[in-house]
């Protein structure tokens, strides 16, 4: 039976979702329909929050029968408008409620729910011996599994096993009209999701959607043995071109789980923080080594030393201990600042010979806008990091702003009290996300390529005509009413 909009759409959900699970309210509303971007869009007319992933295809179903469009959903920590709504008239599909986690040892893979966050995802597993390759993005306490493989990231253990998406081996989809598809062996009647490929790729065609396609319910993600042993080695580098170097010939080796360089803004960041070594460091480069043999590992060490102590000098590796020791603990600290500055970070993927390149345009671009920065208060970081076979290199942008709503339910109670009460800060914000959209517009124009597309990227400019109407075709035979989360990836 088809439903209207407005209070007969509520009701409906209510049935589906109970009445706690519906939210109208227009602060609640306003909360789960930004992100981090600064840039807001539209305010969703209901949200719903499903518990599992059949309360998720009957919501799915209420709102196709009503014609009204869905968007899903994560831990909300996207900054490039992913989930949110490109008009008011949708019923956004929070999706934090939904926390199984299924761990198969024997079989070497995890089943996890959509709404579990990395770290919730790391504890299980490890808690039986095992872990996912790549663990979760410096976020992961908040991002969660459903988020990231919309979006695609990396960081831990990617320098060995790449990104979240070249992890994974099957989803659970629902799509437009409610109907459930399970991709790779998943999808064999009598099957498992022990392997991704079974015909067609289907796994990797809702993998970096942005939530386009459809709305993932349940991912089933590969397992390693927990590595018993891990070490790390640091080295300073006078300039980015050397410790660019040497971070490619170590990445080439893919014995790193991590490897990063650090630029001098943000050594002055951790040296507040007591990493006071870092004084008169202008370029760091961080690697982080993991086993289960400690002969083994020293000897992977040993080899990146003598690559990087070619050109750097070896410092004390306490800040990439410490990022593994407390491998999700920065938080929301990383998106506020230290300062009461919002931080908001772009990026372009580059294979490793265009990387140089691409942080000396980022250096001459910030050096032609010094005039906007000095007069706004802005700054500009960097971080560089390998994931196998590619490197992310990522401006962050911060400026002097009111921390907004998910950064005051979500940041430490410190940060909020000294930080929150801050006005918005509109011009400063203008100035802020104009830099933001250079630094995009020029890594495009280099033949960079993004994770985390969303609304906000450029990629219906970027790609090929024919494939974009190609990827307009799936779309228009999986959602041929457009009717899931309509406007990302430019759909």
């Amino acid at each position: 039976m088809a439903v209207s909009t407005g209070a007969q759409i509520g009701d409906a959900l209510r049935a589906v979702v109970g009445a706690a699970n519906v939210l109208e309210s227009a602060e609640e509303r306003e909360y789960y329909s930004w992100d981090l971007s600064q840039e807001p869009l539209a305010v969703a007319e209901v949200v719903a929050r499903p518990g599992s992933a059949e309360e998720i295809a009957a919501v799915v179903r209420v709102a196709h029968e009503a014609g009204i469009p869905v968007v899903p959903r994560g831990g909300g920590i996207s900054y490039t408008q992913g989930f949110e709504p490109a008009s008011g008239a949708v019923v956004l599909i929070d999706t934090t409620r939904m926390t199984r986690v299924d761990v198969n040892v024997e079989d070497l893979y995890v089943v996890a729910d959509v709404g579990v966050t990395w770290e919730e995802l790391y504890l299980a597993t490890s808690a039986e011996g095992v872990r996912t390759p790549y663990f979760g993005p410096l976020s992961g306490r908040f991002a969660t599994v459903g988020g990231t493989l919309s979006q695609n990231s990396l960081f831990y253990g990617s320098g060995v096993y790449g990104t979240a998406a070249d992890c994974t081996i099957g989803l659970e989809v629902v799509g437009a009209g409610g109907t459930v598809v399970r991709t790779g062996s998943w999808a064999h009647r009598n099957g498992s999701p022990f392997t991704r490929y079974y015909g067609p790729d289907l796994t990797g065609l809702f993998l970096a959607d942005t939530g386009a396609l459809g709305v993932k319910s349940r991912a089933a993600i590969r397992l390693i043995e927990l590595p018993l042993v891990n070490e790390a080695i640091s080295f300073a580098f006078d300039t980015f071109a050397g410790a660019n170097a040497a971070m490619a010939e170590m990445a080439r080796l893919q014995v790193a789980a991590e490897l990063f360089i650090f630029d001098p803004a943000n050594h002055a960041i951790y040296r507040k923080l007591g990493f006071s070594f870092l004084e008169g460091v202008e370029w760091s480069l961080h690697a982080s080594v993991e086993g289960s043999d400690e002969t083994l590992v020293d000897a992977q060490v040993a080899l990146l030393r003598g690559i990087a102590g070619r050109t750097g000098r070896e410092i004390d590796p306490s800040l990439p201990l410490a990022m593994r020791a407390d491998p999700f603990g920065g938080g929301l600290r990383g998106f506020v600042g230290t300062e009461g500055h919002v931080r908001l970070p772009v990026h372009g993927v580059f294979p490793f010979s265009k990387v140089e390149a691409a942080q000396a345009a980022a250096a001459a671009l910030v050096e032609s806008r010094r005039a906007v920065i000095e007069l706004h208060d802005l700054r500009v970081t960097y971080l560089t990091a390998v994931s196998a076979g590619f490197v992310v290199f990522e401006p962050v942008v911060w400026w002097p702003d009111s921390i907004g709503p998910y950064r005051a339910r979500h940041a430490p109670a410190d940060m909020v009290e000294q930080f929150g009460s801050a006005p918005p800060n509109l011009e400063a914000r203008a100035a802020g996300t104009a830099l933001r959209r250079e630094f995009a517009t020029m890594f495009s124009a280099m033949g960079g390529t993004h994770l985390q597309v969303g609304k906000w990227y450029p990629f219906r400019e970027s790609v090929e005509s024919a494939t974009f109407e190609t990827l307009g075709a799936i779309k228009g035979a999986l959602d041929p009413r457009r009717l899931v989360n309509p406007g990302s990836l430019g759909l």
